[in-house]
């Protein structure tokens, strides 16, 4: 089953966000404006990473089941 899944944003005809998912229909990549996170999962599909390239220095956020808590990588 293929799900609908949110590609772009536009506000007045101009795309404002725009997203990316992967075969199983999880969102690996979201973009606004200039600034692009990407996600990563592990092998059960949670949630484990988000990687901010785009500020500044590239940031690392660790995410840990249960509470889904996000801990910042230096």
């Amino acid at each position: 089953m293929r799900l609908g899944r949110l590609k772009t944003v536009r506000r007045n005809g101009h795309v404002v966000a725009g997203y990316g998912y992967d075969s199983q229909n999880w969102r690996v990549r979201k973009s606004v404006g200039t600034k692009t996170t990407y996600y990563l999962y592990d092998l059960e599909n949670r949630l484990i990473a988000a990687l901010f390239p785009d500020q500044g220095r590239p940031r690392l956020a660790i995410f840990s089941p249960p509470g889904q808590s996000a801990r910042p990588v230096p």
